[in-house]
């Protein structure tokens, strides 16, 4: 995606924002993965897990998301997705890249979230993110082909719905 915005900038432009966040993170000896390398790890990983696969990886990067996505794709899981990614992935506007509307998306609303769709009334919303909404309740049968773009809020369900057991939990950072 870089190297697309590099060959083909968008017009009109007054500001750039850029996110540095691993500058000097990184030593010289420490060689980057590319996502393709990510999803392949994911992979093996999905393959190896008997539960569910709960991912810790931001709903921002999109990338990361997409390499989730992918590799959940390749081991036949589904990818659960929160309120916050799925709007995050609605605002792109690009109709090639997830949603939560797709038949491999869940979208599962942890308690947490379902209080903020309360207090500042998102209805409008969470109706338009729910084609493929799951419950509590589903998530313990879904536990063996279902991967988890997890956050932290999602834990206190996830120990109610006792579905944590053989379960796999990933710290996705991006480094590079």
């Amino acid at each position: 995606m870089f190297e697309r915005i590099l060959s083909h900038p968008p017009i009109n432009i007054d500001t750039l924002l850029l996110e540095g966040s691993s500058l000097g993170r990184i030593s010289d000896s420490t060689e980057s993965l590319t996502e393709h390398d990510v999803e392949n790890q994911l992979v093996q990983i999905l393959k190896a897990t008997e539960g569910m696969a709960l991912i810790h990886a931001s709903g921002q990067n999109i990338d990361r998301v997409v390499s989730i996505f992918k590799a959940s794709k390749r081991t036949r899981r589904r990818l659960i997705i929160d309120l916050y990614t799925a709007a995050i992935l609605e605002a792109t506007e690009n109709p090639n890249l997830p949603q939560s509307s797709w038949p491999e998306i869940a979208l599962y609303v942890p308690q947490a979230q379902r209080v903020q769709v309360k207090e500042n009334a998102w209805f409008e919303l969470l109706k338009r993110h729910s084609t493929n909404r799951i419950f509590i309740e589903n998530l313990p049968e879904m536990v063996e082909r279902s991967t988890l773009l997890f956050r932290p809020l999602h834990r206190f369900d996830l120990e109610k719905a006792r579905c944590l057991s053989g379960a796999v939990y990933v710290y996705s950072v991006t480094v590079n």
